[in-house]
């Protein structure tokens, strides 16, 4: 990604004669921290080693989550998962970034960094580090952690639909990480009041991680989509499993039944929700006092 002029061989192998990739390389051009940043939530994707291709194994929404080995995995002595530097059981990113001339920044983001928002964290100037970047772990939960949102946010981004729920985590990330460069940019060439705004950002990131769980799990829930009007009223969609993943699990035969039998059933269910409507047709309704129609019975 740094230095894509070198074309360096994604299958060398470590050997005792050769110790394939150098220790280090000088990138195409010169980096920022968005760049490291990149670097940080990268699962292989665009490449042979992609963890969110088109496969069973990443799930029918493209997950790149591959949980630790269990005993069964034991029986399989050639099988492994693809490891990228965004594994999900990341705890957290630092990236120490120090400018020729003023001060240095921290920034940091807590789990994984493909779900997780970087914000400068610390300076040479500062004193203190906000609650929020703290984690108390003798909590399941700990609702004063930045660590806890992210978590969450990612895990529901896993559990539900990975490509959809990812956009979503980027709405945020993006602006907040913007507001965070502008921030840093300030802290570089200043020396005063550090502290209070840090803390005043953290404040910010942390309120606004926090309502991205509740969004994800209203959005994302029992399979469906759930987005609201202006007026505010729900909308939900079922948005199924895509062709590639159906027809990996066998979908066409996952009920032991003839084409017909699907057929005459389709045909019943029609001819039911005929009935259903012409009942309906027949209903008297009542105009309630505010508008509304009640059904009388």
């Amino acid at each position: 990604m740094l230095a894509p002029s070198l074309k360096l061989d994604g299958n060398m192998v470590i050997t005792p004669e050769a110790g394939a990739y150098p220790f280090g390389v000088t990138p195409d051009k010169l980096i920022t921290p968005a760049d490291v940043f990149a670097i940080y939530r990268d699962y292989y994707e665009g490449t042979p080693y992609s963890l969110v291709e088109n496969t069973p194994a990443a799930g029918p929404f493209n997950s790149p989550i591959r949980i630790s080995s269990g005993p069964e995995e034991a029986n399989y002595p050639t099988g492994a998962w693809e490891r990228p530097i965004s594994i999900y059981r990341n705890n957290y990113n630092v990236l120490s970034s120090l400018p020729s001339e003023g001060n240095g920044i921290v920034w940091f983001a807590p789990h994984t960094a493909f779900g997780s928002v970087f914000a400068p964290m610390w300076t040479s100037a500062a004193t203190s580090v906000a609650r929020s970047y703290v984690v108390d772990k003798t909590k399941n939960v700990d609702r004063e952690s930045l660590f806890a949102a992210a978590s969450i946010a990612t895990n529901w981004a896993y559990g539900s639909n990975f490509n959809m729920a990812m956009a979503d985590i980027r709405t945020v990330q993006v602006p907040l990480e913007k507001e965070g460069f502008a921030l840093a940019t300030q802290l570089t060439t200043s020396t005063s009041n550090h502290d209070s705004l840090l803390q005043a950002h953290a404040a910010k990131v942390f309120t606004r991680y926090w309502d991205l769980v509740w969004d994800l799990m209203g959005k994302y829930q029992d399979g469906y989509v759930v987005t609201h009007d202006a007026s505010g009223a729900p909308n939900s969609v079922a948005v199924g499993y895509p062709k590639w993943w159906l027809d990996a699990v066998g979908f066409s035969k996952a009920v032991a039944s003839d084409v017909d039998d699907f057929a005459k059933l389709k045909d019943r269910m029609t001819k039911a929700q005929a009935q259903m409507d012409e009942i309906d047709r027949k209903r008297k309704y009542a105009v309630a006092h505010d508008g509304s129609a009640e059904l009388i019975v």
